[in-house]
């Protein structure tokens, strides 16, 4: 009932206004030359018919309200469009957070490990910038973070003395970007006028997928070491030079000298005469039974008997003959050697032609 009011009202609202009115006028002739005469006083005037107008009404109400629910439509998913950006970028956000949470904590991970160790640790960047420094190698150094952290490695005051070792730690660098780890030794001065021997070594850091995001390097102080080396060089070159020394002196006796185990087997043999026997090869254990008659070795074991007892034993004598079958006759002496832990005993036994 309201919608029919309303269309009578907008159809009488229509009406009421002369452009609606000229609207519902017949057209003009076309001819201007033809006077328009008025109308006849007794012609009736032509009204719109009132359920056409009420149609046209209902079409336009009927559009309108389409071209509304289009609008509405529109507007809703522009709406659902726009909580979707938003609802993306927060969960962007937090996932961003959660990741920068992870990345903080493996990163403070690293730096505890790193800053347990008690050797000298690092890690460089992909040009070779220095990142991180644990604790044990700025104590070693005596050097602050802020003065190193940022540098170029090799280019750090502790390799300044020597670009030998700084063009030795680029090219390692340059290597380990690559994926090829490297190590070798450097001497690096201290503060206090010292120095300290490092074992160094650099290699790549890969992460999940296989690449390469950072260089851990290493370095292990081996000082201690590398001393114990030289002393034991030194005590080398010592032994060395005393055992030079030892077979020269044996080789300035006029007696035969043989060292020997309790069984008779040869360590040691020296004569400096060419009528004593002498084994029938070097560089081979022989025992004095092989070339010695049995008499010989007889007397020689059972000196060698008494030395286990009493360290020494002399005054026996063997007789033994020379190449042209004649008989010497030599005396005697058994010394024991200190023993070795693991090692069977030993001894020294000294034979002089008699009458010499």
């Amino acid at each position: 009932m309201g919608y029919r009011v309303l269309s009578r009202i907008l159809a009488l609202l229509f009406l009421l206004t002369a452009g609606g009115a000229r609207a519902l006028e017949p057209p003009l002739p076309s001819s201007p030359s033809t006077p328009v005469s008025a109308p006849a006083p007794d012609c009736p005037r032509r009204f719109p018919d009132l359920h056409q107008l009420e149609g046209i009404i209902a079409s336009r109400t009927s559009e309108l309200n389409a071209s509304h629910q289009q609008v509405q439509q529109h507007m809703l998913a522009t709406i659902l469009f726009q909580l979707g950006i938003i609802l993306l970028l927060i969960v962007t956000l937090l996932y961003r957070r959660q990741v920068q949470k992870a990345l903080l904590k493996e990163k403070q991970m690293i730096s505890a490990m790193l800053d347990s160790s008690l050797q000298f640790m690092g890690l460089l960047d992909l040009e070779g910038r220095l990142i991180h420094v644990n604790h044990t190698a700025l104590g070693r150094f005596s050097s602050r973070s802020e003065d190193v952290l940022g540098q170029v490695f090799w280019e750090t005051p502790w390799w300044r003395h020597s670009e030998y070792d700084q063009d030795r730690l680029r090219r390692a660098i340059l290597l380990a970007v690559t994926g090829e780890e490297s190590r070798f030794e450097l001497n690096c001065p201290l503060q206090d006028g010292e120095s300290v021997d490092v074992d160094f070594s650099v290699r790549p850091v890969l992460d999940h997928r296989m690449k390469i995001i950072n260089l851990l390097i290493e370095g292990r102080d081996i000082s201690a070491r590398k001393q114990a080396e030289m002393q034991v060089a030194a005590r080398r070159r010592e032994l060395q030079e005393a055992n030079s020394y030892l077979h020269t002196l044996i080789g300035a006796l006029p007696d035969t000298l043989m060292e020997l185990d309790m069984d008779g087997r040869i360590y040691q043999f020296h004569s400096p005469s060419a009528d004593f026997p002498a084994p029938p090869e070097a560089g081979q254990v022989w025992a004095i039974r092989d070339f010695l008659p049995e008499e010989a070795c007889h007397g020689i074991q059972s000196l060698i008997a008494q030395a286990a007892l009493s360290g020494m034993a002399r005054g026996g004598g063997i007789r033994l003959n020379d190449r042209q079958g004649r008989s010497r006759d030599y005396e005697l002496s058994v010394t024991s050697l200190p023993e070795a832990e693991g090692a069977a005993r030993r001894f020294v036994v000294l034979a002089r032609e008699a009458g010499l």
